[in-house]
């Protein structure tokens, strides 16, 4: 009967020591693998057992023999990448990483500028003038944004050009042209050409002639007598007899 571990890898280590180099022949005696006398942890029989040397990765021997910041270059999925050496961070290695991506035109129009800032890029042969602004997917990435188009203003606004409010002025509103005044609209906003307020009938502005705010007047209209009260009038001069209860 033969004796227990009596197989090539232990026999090749028969009166070896630990860490002795060793080889033996696979079982068709075809093949010679050789290794290192190793303690098996059972027992602390000593077998040779075939060293397993790892193949650095391509970044890492592209680096062998440079210092950090010298320019390397290695192939990864057949495409040749170009880079610099660099340590790792806690690992005393030098890896050839590639440089970081060059930021687009209008990134790169902001660089060391504030929200707001005037800029300018070129692509081809156009350049670009626009604003810094904040991406709306990255708030702290600044791109030359072109500055919004404003719509040209409305021909009642260009009316009053170079007008003050209370001036006469000329307009178009949905394709009719009327004659109105120039408004200044509230909270800083433009002046407008507004058409005039409609005017009263002739027949309420006589029935109020010679008669205070109040007193009560009476008018004809389209076949109705129509009886109302003296009223001032939207221009806050004109007194107008205005009904009491329209007609049907």
């Amino acid at each position: 009967m033969s004796e227990p571990f009596c197989v090539p890898p232990v026999t090749a280590c028969d009166k070896k020591a630990s860490g002795d180099a060793c080889s033996f022949s696979d079982d068709d005696g075809d093949e010679t693998i050789s290794g290192v006398c190793t303690a098996l942890p059972e027992g602390g029989v000593l077998a040779c057992l075939p060293q397993i040397t790892a193949v650095p990765p391509p970044p890492v021997t592209a680096c062998n023999g440079k210092a950090a910041g010298d320019a390397c270059s290695f192939t990864a999925d057949s495409k040749t990448i170009n880079g610099n050496c660099r340590t790792l961070p806690d690992h005393n290695i030098l890896v050839c990483v590639p440089p970081p991506p060059v930021p687009p035109p209008p990134v790169t129009a902001c660089a060391n500028k504030t929200a707001g800032a005037v800029c300018s890029f070129t692509v081809g042969d156009k350049t670009v003038d626009g604003i810094c602004r904040a991406l709306d997917d990255h708030d702290h990435v600044l791109a030359c944004l072109p500055a919004p188009v404003e719509p040209p203003p409305s021909p009642q606004v260009t009316a009053c050009d170079h007008k003050t409010a209370g001036d006469t002025c000329s307009a178009s509103h949905e394709g009719k042209t009327f004659n109105g005044i120039c408004h200044q609209l509230p909270h800083g906003g433009p002046l407008v050409c507004l058409p005039p307020p409609p005017q009263p009938p002739q027949e309420a502005v006589q029935a109020c002639s010679g008669k205070s705010t109040g007193e009560t007047c009476s008018f004809s209209w389209k076949d109705h007598t129509l009886t109302g009260a003296c009223r001032l009038w939207t221009d806050g001069t004109t007194e107008v007899c205005a009904p009491l209860c329209p007609p049907h």
